[in-house]
């Protein structure tokens, strides 16, 4: 399930913007990005649960724009038409995502990502919910367990794995989700879809996966300059580093945190 939303505070309508540069001549937004990999996962359904006042704008965005470029383009959306609309609640997501679901459908697992992470692909997808079919536990997320737990232990776009933030994966039982709806209590929790779970159920990090440069850096062309320039302005700007003792800092962490039975 992708959520998804034009009325941020910090960046309003920023899952419109361009994943290219200013000077490319091809366009895609954020969100078709998004939307384009998620539908390229086998044997999957995937729901835009966006809120009810933007129901409009993404439905005519997804008529007009996405869908038809991803008939084109796509098998696995051409052969299946593996992609649905689901307006609800603005404040309680968590609210919109378990109405989302058809409840008859006895979902094996459910998979939240959030519009604002283009940069996740469909083999990343694919990968966590294996490991998520073979882990005997209700969540899975590919980043951290750690954090956004509530409001006082909030995330912080932090990392516990040898991916980052910005390719952040969720994933949890339909079960867990029910169990969530009807005792999750805050608003933290209604905002944030997936604290009460992490606090209360089985938790797994996921740890299998890793993001690696796959080129040739060494300059002999011009186009080699090219791709020295862009990963230089990465290490530049602090966000591509290197660390000799990386490796210790990483380590699958398993909870086993249990809700209070019902009488």
């Amino acid at each position: 399930m992708i959520q998804a939303r034009t009325n941020s505070k910090r960046y309003p309508n920023k899952i419109f913007e361009n994943i290219y540069s200013k000077n490319s001549k091809k366009h895609k937004s954020i969100i078709h990005k998004v939307i384009e990999e998620c539908v390229s996962v086998s044997n999957a359904d995937v729901i835009l649960a966006v809120p009810e006042c933007d129901s409009d704008t993404f439905g005519y965005y997804l008529d007009k724009i996405i869908c038809p470029e991803l008939y084109r383009t796509n098998k696995n959306f051409r052969d299946n038409k593996n992609l649905v609309l689901f307006a609800g609640s603005e404040e309680n997501v968590l609210n919109r995502f378990y109405k989302a679901i058809d409840k008859q459908a006895n979902y094996k697992a459910i998979i939240r990502i959030t519009a604002d992470c283009p940069l996740i692909t469909s083999k990343m997808i694919t990968s966590i919910v294996q490991f998520f079919e073979n882990s005997d536990v209700d969540y899975v997320s590919n980043t951290t367990i750690e954090h956004g737990l509530s409001e006082a232990v909030p995330d912080e776009y932090t990392s516990r794995t040898y991916m980052f933030d910005g390719v952040n994966i969720e994933v949890f039982s339909y079960e867990a989700l029910q169990d969530a709806w009807v005792q999750a209590y805050s608003q933290y929790d209604f905002e944030h879809v997936t604290p009460w779970i992490k606090r209360n159920r089985s938790c797994k990090l996921y740890n299998l996966g890793h993001v690696y440069l796959d080129a040739k850096l060494s300059l002999d062309t011009k186009d080699d300059l090219k791709n020295i320039r862009l990963i230089n302005s990465l290490f530049e700007s602090g966000l591509l580093k290197f660390d000799e003792h990386i490796k210790h800092k990483y380590h699958t962490q398993e909870t086993n945190r249990r809700p209070k039975r019902f009488i």
